[in-house]
């Protein structure tokens, strides 16, 4: 009697973007990444700077929090980078990448830093992204993403990536969305300028500028609040 062969072994999968329909069936995402193999799996709760370099050349990496992984998104056009920049990036080891638009085009660029927010969002949704960008056409999609229970925000300037994981004033923080809640949500600021002179005087100016800033921030990365084209939604 011929002895049936031994089953094909199971494929392993280094990379978990990189899988076809044939080897893991169309499913939900929860149910996809529950699927993947365990050394597939991205870390429970990543963080994560995504640069628009088209947009800003300067920045100053030595700023971010250890935690945080950056990839650098270059035009396709783009020919050179700063000596500084690719210096400092060289520290960050493993947790520093690039990637290149592969052509040329309105937006091309954007619409590489929208594909990969995604499918980080994908694999590991509890993560938090930050888009370094003055392109407000970001706007529409961060709005999106955070009414979706996601969290990013979209930064001009690295160092709001530190005042969005610093932790907030607690006594501040709890007495602000204590007295915002009670105000009806069409009658609350509407800007982040206007926000934050109303915390000020509902604080009795009790704490600094850059507290309050930093209170806003925090709203800003619990959901509490989202800023697109300006304007501030409130989800409480």
């Amino acid at each position: 009697m011929r002895r049936k062969p031994d089953p094909s072994p199971e494929p392993e999968y280094d990379d978990p973007f990189m899988f076809g329909d044939d080897q893991i069936p169309m499913a939900p995402y929860s149910d996809l990444i529950s699927a993947l193999p365990a050394k597939c799996k991205a870390p429970e709760a990543p963080l994560g700077l995504l640069v628009d370099f088209e947009n800003i050349q300067s920045m100053d990496l030595s700023l971010l929090p250890a935690i945080v992984r950056v990839t650098v998104f270059v035009g396709h056009a783009q020919k050179s980078i700063p000596f500084e920049l690719v210096q400092a990036a060289q520290k960050l080891g493993s947790r520093m990448s690039w990637i290149k638009a592969e052509g040329s085009g309105r937006n091309a660029l954007d619409f590489h830093i929208a594909y990969y927010l995604g499918n980080r969002f994908a694999t590991s949704p509890k993560a938090q992204y930050f888009i370094l960008s003055k392109d407000t056409g970001f706007d529409p999609l961060v709005l999106h993403l955070t009414q979706q229970g996601l969290r990013c925000k979209r930064i001009t300037d690295i160092l709001e990536v530190k005042s969005a994981l610093a932790p907030p004033v607690d006594a501040s923080y709890s007495r602000v969305i204590e007295l915002l809640s009670k105000s009806a949500k069409l009658s609350r600021p509407r800007k982040r300028s206007t926000l934050e002179k109303h915390i000020s005087s509902m604080l009795q100016k009790k704490i600094k500028a850059p507290e309050i800033k930093a209170l806003v921030d925090q709203m800003v990365a619990d959901g509490k609040i989202t800023e697109a084209n300006d304007a501030l939604t409130y989800f409480f």
